[in-house]
């Protein structure tokens, strides 16, 4: 499993690990599907703390999510992972914020 799944204070918190990338993005979004549909929520966060690496295939997949309507809000990045987010343009179309050193 790559992601997990909790609520705290009626937030939607999906904790992503890993690298999400070609070989990976169909399980991560099954599973983020399946969450998304548990909890009902049209609001999440993705915490990516424990994330490696993001593709391409990874990238497209955040955009999919924010095409069905979800809110998308992505924490904890590591620095690399960030700087994927930020030559892309994503740090421009979402909310994303760099885990604290």
């Amino acid at each position: 499993m790559k992601c997990n799944a909790n609520l705290v204070n009626d937030e939607l918190i999906v904790e992503v690990n890993g690298s999400v990338d070609t070989n990976t993005v169909d399980e991560v979004g099954e599973e983020i599907i399946a969450i998304v549909d548990k909890y009902r929520m049209d609001e999440m966060t993705l915490d990516v703390k424990n994330m490696d690496y993001i593709s391409s295939a990874g990238l497209r997949l955040l955009i999919r999510i924010k095409k069905g309507g979800a809110m998308l809000k992505i924490i904890n990045s590591s620095k690399d992972v960030y700087e994927i987010f930020s030559i892309t343009g994503f740090t421009d179309m979402f909310d994303i914020s760099m885990a604290e050193a």
